[in-house]
Protein backbone atom coordinates (compact mmCIF):
# COMPACT_ATOMS: atom_id res chain seq x y z
CA UNK A 1 0.00 0.00 0.00
CA UNK A 2 1.14 3.59 -0.83
CA UNK A 3 1.92 6.01 1.97
CA UNK A 4 1.94 9.83 2.12
CA UNK A 5 5.06 11.97 0.60
CA UNK A 6 6.52 14.21 2.68
CA UNK A 7 4.60 17.13 0.40
CA UNK A 8 1.65 15.24 0.57
CA UNK A 9 1.42 14.78 4.45
CA UNK A 10 2.77 18.57 4.81
CA UNK A 11 -0.16 19.83 2.42
CA UNK A 12 -2.43 17.51 4.68
CA UNK A 13 -1.69 19.48 7.47
CA UNK A 14 -1.84 23.17 5.79
CA UNK A 15 -4.94 22.54 4.72
CA UNK A 16 -6.16 20.99 8.84
CA UNK A 17 -4.36 23.88 10.42
CA UNK A 18 -6.39 26.13 8.07
CA UNK A 19 -9.33 24.48 8.80
CA UNK A 20 -9.26 25.15 12.42
CA UNK A 21 -7.94 28.12 12.58
CA UNK A 22 -11.41 29.04 10.11
CA UNK A 23 -13.38 26.94 12.77
CA UNK A 24 -11.94 28.47 16.08
CA UNK A 25 -11.96 32.21 14.90
CA UNK A 26 -15.46 32.03 13.29
CA UNK A 27 -16.48 30.32 17.00
CA UNK A 28 -14.32 33.21 18.74
CA UNK A 29 -16.81 36.04 16.78
CA UNK A 30 -19.42 33.95 17.54
CA UNK A 31 -19.02 33.94 21.51
CA UNK A 32 -17.80 37.68 21.29
CA UNK A 33 -20.98 38.10 19.53
CA UNK A 34 -22.79 37.11 22.47
CA UNK A 35 -21.26 38.79 24.72
CA UNK A 36 -21.78 41.98 23.09
CA UNK A 37 -25.81 41.12 22.31
CA UNK A 38 -25.68 40.16 25.75
CA UNK A 39 -24.37 43.63 27.04
CA UNK A 40 -26.81 45.71 25.01
CA UNK A 41 -29.97 43.39 26.29
CA UNK A 42 -28.36 43.98 30.14
CA UNK A 43 -28.65 47.84 29.38
CA UNK A 44 -31.22 47.99 27.26
CA UNK A 45 -33.05 45.55 30.30
CA UNK A 46 -32.36 48.36 33.00
CA UNK A 47 -33.01 51.27 30.92
CA UNK A 48 -36.67 49.90 30.72
CA UNK A 49 -37.20 49.32 34.33
CA UNK A 50 -35.25 52.75 34.68
CA UNK A 51 -37.82 54.64 32.87
CA UNK A 52 -41.03 52.54 33.48
CA UNK A 53 -40.67 53.08 37.21
CA UNK A 54 -40.23 56.66 37.34
CA UNK A 55 -42.95 57.45 34.73
CA UNK A 56 -44.68 55.32 37.49
CA UNK A 57 -43.88 57.49 39.97
CA UNK A 58 -44.21 60.58 38.41
CA UNK A 59 -47.70 59.68 37.48
CA UNK A 60 -48.77 58.66 41.32
CA UNK A 61 -47.35 62.16 42.16
CA UNK A 62 -49.61 65.19 42.95
CA UNK A 63 -46.93 67.61 42.20
CA UNK A 64 -43.17 68.15 41.97
CA UNK A 65 -40.79 69.81 44.76
CA UNK A 66 -37.64 70.06 42.45
CA UNK A 67 -36.68 71.10 39.84
CA UNK A 68 -39.36 73.85 39.47
CA UNK A 69 -40.53 74.82 36.23
CA UNK A 70 -38.59 77.61 34.70
CA UNK A 71 -35.33 76.30 36.14
CA UNK A 72 -32.50 74.27 34.72
CA UNK A 73 -32.50 70.93 34.45
CA UNK A 74 -31.81 69.06 37.36
CA UNK A 75 -29.87 65.51 38.19
CA UNK A 76 -32.41 65.03 40.84
CA UNK A 77 -35.81 64.51 40.63
CA UNK A 78 -38.61 65.38 43.79
CA UNK A 79 -42.01 64.36 43.85
CA UNK A 80 -44.86 64.93 46.00
CA UNK A 81 -46.78 62.36 47.43
CA UNK A 82 -49.74 61.93 48.95
CA UNK A 83 -48.57 58.94 50.77
CA UNK A 84 -46.55 59.86 53.83
CA UNK A 85 -44.85 57.41 53.91
CA UNK A 86 -43.73 57.97 50.22
CA UNK A 87 -43.26 61.52 50.51
CA UNK A 88 -41.14 62.96 48.75
CA UNK A 89 -40.34 60.09 46.57
CA UNK A 90 -36.57 61.54 44.46
CA UNK A 91 -34.72 59.83 42.22
CA UNK A 92 -31.01 60.67 41.87
CA UNK A 93 -27.70 58.90 40.82
CA UNK A 94 -24.83 57.71 43.17
CA UNK A 95 -21.68 55.77 41.92
CA UNK A 96 -23.44 55.58 38.62
CA UNK A 97 -26.75 53.49 39.83
CA UNK A 98 -29.88 55.47 39.67
CA UNK A 99 -32.05 55.36 43.29
CA UNK A 100 -35.07 55.81 44.26
CA UNK A 101 -35.75 57.06 48.06
CA UNK A 102 -39.28 57.38 49.25
CA UNK A 103 -40.04 59.47 52.57
CA UNK A 104 -37.40 58.18 55.59
CA UNK A 105 -36.95 55.21 54.00
CA UNK A 106 -33.49 53.51 52.77
CA UNK A 107 -32.19 54.44 49.08
CA UNK A 108 -32.93 51.94 46.75
CA UNK A 109 -30.63 51.28 43.62
CA UNK A 110 -32.82 50.49 40.22
CA UNK A 111 -30.08 49.87 38.44
CA UNK A 112 -27.49 46.55 38.00
CA UNK A 113 -23.77 46.49 39.22
CA UNK A 114 -23.29 45.70 34.93
CA UNK A 115 -24.44 49.12 34.29
CA UNK A 116 -23.39 52.93 34.86
CA UNK A 117 -26.22 55.68 34.49
CA UNK A 118 -24.67 58.79 33.38
CA UNK A 119 -26.12 62.41 32.33
CA UNK A 120 -29.22 62.00 34.27
CA UNK A 121 -31.12 65.14 33.71
CA UNK A 122 -34.51 66.40 34.54
CA UNK A 123 -36.38 69.48 33.10
CA UNK A 124 -39.55 70.42 34.11
CA UNK A 125 -41.75 71.91 31.22
CA UNK A 126 -44.71 72.86 33.37
CA UNK A 127 -46.78 75.90 32.89
CA UNK A 128 -49.89 77.02 33.92
CA UNK A 129 -53.16 75.43 33.87
CA UNK A 130 -51.83 72.43 32.65
CA UNK A 131 -51.25 68.97 34.39
CA UNK A 132 -47.47 69.54 34.13
CA UNK A 133 -44.47 67.31 32.41
CA UNK A 134 -41.46 66.19 33.23
CA UNK A 135 -38.73 65.59 30.67
CA UNK A 136 -36.18 62.64 31.56
CA UNK A 137 -32.84 62.04 29.74
CA UNK A 138 -30.34 59.62 30.65
CA UNK A 139 -27.34 57.47 29.19
CA UNK A 140 -26.72 54.08 30.71
CA UNK A 141 -23.23 52.31 29.55
CA UNK A 142 -22.47 48.30 30.58
CA UNK A 143 -19.66 48.52 32.72
CA UNK A 144 -16.09 47.64 30.80
CA UNK A 145 -13.20 48.67 32.70
CA UNK A 146 -10.58 46.93 30.39
CA UNK A 147 -12.04 48.71 27.34
CA UNK A 148 -12.93 45.64 25.60
CA UNK A 149 -14.72 45.86 22.36
CA UNK A 150 -17.33 43.26 23.18
CA UNK A 151 -18.90 45.10 26.67
CA UNK A 152 -18.68 48.62 24.44
CA UNK A 153 -22.46 48.90 24.82
CA UNK A 154 -24.73 52.30 25.22
CA UNK A 155 -27.75 53.73 25.04
CA UNK A 156 -29.14 57.44 25.06
CA UNK A 157 -33.22 57.42 26.71
CA UNK A 158 -35.05 60.30 26.39
CA UNK A 159 -39.09 60.95 27.44
CA UNK A 160 -41.23 63.58 28.32
CA UNK A 161 -44.28 61.99 31.33
CA UNK A 162 -47.42 64.09 31.65
CA UNK A 163 -48.65 64.56 35.20
CA UNK A 164 -52.07 63.31 36.07
CA UNK A 165 -54.49 65.95 35.62
CA UNK A 166 -55.46 68.01 39.00
CA UNK A 167 -52.03 66.85 40.31
CA UNK A 168 -49.11 67.86 38.07
CA UNK A 169 -48.91 71.51 39.61
CA UNK A 170 -46.57 72.33 42.56
CA UNK A 171 -48.65 71.55 45.48
CA UNK A 172 -49.55 73.95 47.84
CA UNK A 173 -47.24 74.97 50.42
CA UNK A 174 -45.84 77.36 52.79
CA UNK A 175 -42.22 78.70 53.17
CA UNK A 176 -41.71 80.02 56.45
CA UNK A 177 -38.25 81.53 57.86
CA UNK A 178 -36.39 82.58 60.99
CA UNK A 179 -36.49 86.21 62.14
CA UNK A 180 -33.97 85.84 64.60
CA UNK A 181 -30.07 85.04 65.27
CA UNK A 182 -27.75 84.76 68.00
CA UNK A 183 -24.34 86.11 66.41
CA UNK A 184 -21.79 85.16 69.81
CA UNK A 185 -18.48 85.31 67.67
CA UNK A 186 -19.27 88.07 65.63
CA UNK A 187 -18.45 86.61 62.74
CA UNK A 188 -21.30 86.77 59.81
CA UNK A 189 -21.96 90.03 57.86
CA UNK A 190 -25.62 90.82 57.38
CA UNK A 191 -26.96 88.12 59.33
CA UNK A 192 -29.70 89.20 58.38
CA UNK A 193 -30.01 88.89 54.99
CA UNK A 194 -29.61 84.55 55.44
CA UNK A 195 -33.13 85.14 55.30
CA UNK A 196 -33.85 86.98 53.11
CA UNK A 197 -34.31 85.57 49.69
CA UNK A 198 -36.66 87.23 48.20
CA UNK A 199 -34.87 90.36 47.97
CA UNK A 200 -33.14 87.76 45.73
CA UNK A 201 -29.12 89.41 45.50
CA UNK A 202 -27.85 89.43 48.93
CA UNK A 203 -25.88 86.80 51.13
CA UNK A 204 -24.83 86.51 54.95
CA UNK A 205 -21.15 85.83 54.94
CA UNK A 206 -20.21 84.36 57.60
CA UNK A 207 -15.77 84.18 58.07
CA UNK A 208 -13.97 80.81 58.94
CA UNK A 209 -12.10 80.49 61.83
CA UNK A 210 -12.00 82.08 64.93
CA UNK A 211 -12.52 78.85 66.43
CA UNK A 212 -15.84 79.75 67.25
CA UNK A 213 -18.45 76.94 67.46
CA UNK A 214 -21.30 77.72 67.06
CA UNK A 215 -20.40 81.40 64.92
CA UNK A 216 -23.96 82.05 64.81
CA UNK A 217 -27.38 80.52 65.10
CA UNK A 218 -30.39 81.11 63.74
CA UNK A 219 -34.39 80.75 65.68
CA UNK A 220 -37.70 82.20 66.18
CA UNK A 221 -39.54 80.83 63.24
CA UNK A 222 -42.64 82.10 61.48
CA UNK A 223 -45.57 80.97 63.11
CA UNK A 224 -47.07 77.91 61.00
CA UNK A 225 -50.72 78.73 59.34
CA UNK A 226 -51.47 75.40 57.55
CA UNK A 227 -51.72 71.61 59.08
CA UNK A 228 -49.31 70.06 56.95
CA UNK A 229 -48.53 66.74 54.70
CA UNK A 230 -45.23 66.93 54.78
CA UNK A 231 -42.10 69.54 56.31
CA UNK A 232 -38.76 70.15 55.41
CA UNK A 233 -35.57 72.22 56.43
CA UNK A 234 -33.97 73.81 54.04
CA UNK A 235 -30.65 75.45 53.75
CA UNK A 236 -29.28 77.33 50.66
CA UNK A 237 -25.38 78.15 50.81
CA UNK A 238 -22.24 78.55 48.69
CA UNK A 239 -18.58 78.07 50.36
CA UNK A 240 -15.08 79.07 48.99
CA UNK A 241 -12.87 76.49 49.18
CA UNK A 242 -10.19 76.31 52.48
CA UNK A 243 -6.44 75.20 53.36
CA UNK A 244 -6.87 75.31 57.10
CA UNK A 245 -9.99 76.40 58.07
CA UNK A 246 -13.73 74.01 58.42
CA UNK A 247 -17.18 75.28 58.27
CA UNK A 248 -20.20 72.66 59.51
CA UNK A 249 -23.87 73.81 59.51
CA UNK A 250 -26.58 71.68 61.92
CA UNK A 251 -29.99 71.86 63.11
CA UNK A 252 -31.80 71.35 66.74
CA UNK A 253 -35.41 69.96 67.24
CA UNK A 254 -34.77 71.07 70.61
CA UNK A 255 -33.87 74.28 71.28
CA UNK A 256 -30.15 73.17 70.83
CA UNK A 257 -30.41 70.32 73.26
CA UNK A 258 -29.36 67.92 70.28
CA UNK A 259 -27.75 68.79 67.12
CA UNK A 260 -27.74 66.98 63.47
CA UNK A 261 -25.63 67.60 60.68
CA UNK A 262 -27.22 69.54 57.36
CA UNK A 263 -23.64 70.32 56.37
CA UNK A 264 -20.73 68.06 58.26
CA UNK A 265 -17.27 69.69 58.80
CA UNK A 266 -15.35 70.24 55.61
CA UNK A 267 -13.03 73.06 54.27
CA UNK A 268 -14.53 71.92 50.54
CA UNK A 269 -15.57 74.71 48.12
CA UNK A 270 -19.24 73.91 47.24
CA UNK A 271 -20.89 76.47 44.34
CA UNK A 272 -24.53 77.25 44.52
CA UNK A 273 -26.56 74.22 46.74
CA UNK A 274 -29.30 73.38 49.12
CA UNK A 275 -29.97 71.00 51.57
CA UNK A 276 -32.51 69.61 53.20
CA UNK A 277 -34.03 67.79 55.72
CA UNK A 278 -37.05 65.84 56.75
CA UNK A 279 -38.91 67.37 60.14
CA UNK A 280 -41.64 65.59 61.82
CA UNK A 281 -45.27 66.89 61.09
CA UNK A 282 -45.37 67.02 64.86
CA UNK A 283 -42.29 69.89 64.88
CA UNK A 284 -42.54 72.53 66.98
CA UNK A 285 -41.26 75.20 64.56
CA UNK A 286 -40.45 77.45 67.57
CA UNK A 287 -37.63 75.19 69.10
CA UNK A 288 -36.40 75.08 65.61
CA UNK A 289 -32.62 76.06 65.46
CA UNK A 290 -29.75 76.36 62.23
CA UNK A 291 -26.18 77.06 62.94
CA UNK A 292 -23.41 77.49 61.18
CA UNK A 293 -20.43 76.71 63.28
CA UNK A 294 -16.30 77.01 62.13
CA UNK A 295 -12.90 76.19 62.89
CA UNK A 296 -9.59 77.39 62.44
CA UNK A 297 -7.32 74.54 62.67
CA UNK A 298 -3.62 76.52 61.49
CA UNK A 299 -3.69 80.01 60.49
CA UNK A 300 -6.58 82.00 59.11
CA UNK A 301 -7.87 81.47 55.76
CA UNK A 302 -9.92 83.99 55.22
CA UNK A 303 -12.42 82.84 53.33
CA UNK A 304 -16.71 82.65 53.77
CA UNK A 305 -18.99 80.78 53.62
CA UNK A 306 -22.12 82.16 51.94
CA UNK A 307 -25.65 81.88 53.35
CA UNK A 308 -28.41 82.68 50.46
CA UNK A 309 -31.42 81.38 52.35
CA UNK A 310 -32.98 79.03 55.40
CA UNK A 311 -36.51 78.45 55.32
CA UNK A 312 -39.15 75.58 56.13
CA UNK A 313 -41.39 74.67 53.40
CA UNK A 314 -44.19 72.70 54.74
CA UNK A 315 -46.48 71.17 52.21
CA UNK A 316 -50.38 70.84 52.69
Amino acid sequence: MKGFTLVEFIIYITILTTILVSITGFLWLVVLGNIKETSYQEIQQNGRFAMTKITQEIKKATGVNHPLPGNPPSDSLSLFIADPNLNPTIFDVVDGKLRITQGTNTPFELTSDQVIVSNLQFTNLSYSDTPGIIRIEMTVDHVNPGNRGEYQASIDLTSSISLVPGGAVTPPFEILRPTAFNDVARRTTNPELAFDEPNGTTFATTQYGGKADPSITFHTWETPTQTYNSLVLKYRYHADSATDDTYAVAYSTDSGLNWVDLVSPTSAGVSDTTVSAILSLAQDLSQLRVKIHTRQTKGPDNKNLYTRDIWTEGTF
